[in-house]
């Protein structure tokens, strides 16, 4: 790995949100990609499958997209048992890469998925608030600029 983008073969990514496409632009070479929620879909019934998925893997790179990335509140999401799948991932995963849009960046949702200690890299998309950027690089946390 280098500056937190996967440049390995044949190195498992898990997904959650749609448009998976983009972790493929994250890689020198090629990874396997999936998207466990759109597998097992978002019912309750299908999230227990999910976690019992979930708990089986070992990801090298989890691509996760949150509704809000906040300096003190961390990274979080409206609904609790997304929370909790995805808390779940990013515990297993070697690494974890936020995707966020402008409108998630210092934005914070009623959930806790985790701290952003437990995160290696932000993808950006617009400009990363002062205080929020001051906080992920004293944390040792890349930022990329999508």
């Amino acid at each position: 790995m280098q500056g937190g983008v996967l440049q390995e073969h044949d190195r498992l990514a898990v997904l959650n949100f749609a448009g998976g496409d983009h972790c493929h632009r994250l890689v020198d070479r090629s990874l396997e990609c999936f998207d466990i929620l759109a597998f097992f879909g978002v019912a309750s019934v299908a999230r227990h499958a999910a976690m019992e998925a979930i708990r089986k893997i070992r990801p090298d790179a989890y691509f996760m997209g949150v509704t809000g990335i906040h300096e003190d509140y961390g990274l979080t999401t409206g609904d609790p048992e997304e929370a909790a799948i995805k808390r779940a991932i990013c515990e297993l995963a070697a690494e974890t890469i936020v995707l966020a849009s402008s409108e998630k960046l210092g934005a914070v949702s009623p959930c806790l998925v985790a701290p952003l200690s437990d995160i290696s890299t932000v993808l950006a998309e617009g400009r990363v608030p002062p205080k929020l950027e001051a906080r992920l690089r004293k944390l040792k946390i890349g930022i990329v600029h999508a």
